[in-house]
């Protein structure tokens, strides 16, 4: 295990643990703001059971050997999430990370669009596409420039809009919003690296020495 690294064991969810260092996350004034049910809110109070903890942590079960999962809880008006972002997908890309993004919309109506169209645009397999231009950009994501994302990764634009406002996107961000609450997030970003929780801003050389260590001592409980 890196030397660097410092575990503090939390008793829920068990087997799991916290790294000692927390950076700087941004929140609401209410850190679970949108959270309370209601007719118009897309969150409500379910809860994930343990059995079912890993597949909606990292949505799946089982991982090759050697491979991380990773959960990355992060809202598009979050400024310290495009940095990890982008770490995540370097690391991904050589095969070292399971990456299972979880929208978590805290900034109110414009976050929650966002998240909706890049779980929307998942569908289509533009997720990616979606993630860096709305990370990037202060425009309101607004149907016409939504549009433009759109026809800018070659997908169906009113499909995009159909499945933002679908019961199975709804429910997508009920199950980010319970793990939020079963892990008791503060703010954005987070992170689940195998069985260790990430809270707050990580710089990438210590994100490098977790997935080493979270590698060599296997799956996470449940997976």
């Amino acid at each position: 295990m890196a030397r660097d690294l410092n575990f503090i064991e939390v008793d829920d969810p068990r087997g799991f643990r916290r790294l000692g260092l927390i950076g700087t996350t941004s929140a609401a004034f209410d850190p679970f703001v949108g959270m309370e049910t209601t007719d118009e809110n897309p969150v409500n109070n379910q809860t994930v059971s343990s059995e079912d903890l890993c597949e909606a942590l990292f949505g799946r079960k089982s991982f090759q050997p050697g491979v991380v999962p990773v959960a990355f809880f992060s809202d598009y008006n979050c400024p310290n999430c495009e940095l990890i972002s982008e770490d995540l997908l370097e690391i991904e890309a050589e095969g070292m990370v399971n990456l299972k993004y979880h929208e978590w919309p805290i900034f109110g109506a414009p976050s929650e669009t966002s998240a909706r169209a890049a779980i929307a645009a998942h569908q289509q397999g533009a997720r990616r596409m979606f993630n860096r231009r709305l990370q990037r950009t202060s425009l309101v994501p607004t149907d016409a420039y939504l549009r433009e994302l759109a026809e800018a990764a070659g997908i169906n634009s009113e499909q995009l809009f159909a499945d933002m406002a679908s019961e199975a996107t709804t429910q997508e961000l009920r199950t980010s919003a319970s793990l939020v609450q079963r892990f008791a997030f503060p703010g954005t970003p987070a992170l689940v690296v195998g069985r260790t929780i990430v809270i707050g801003t990580i710089r990438k050389a210590t994100l490098n020495s977790l997935i080493a260590a979270e590698s060599d001592e296997g799956p996470p409980p449940g997976c």
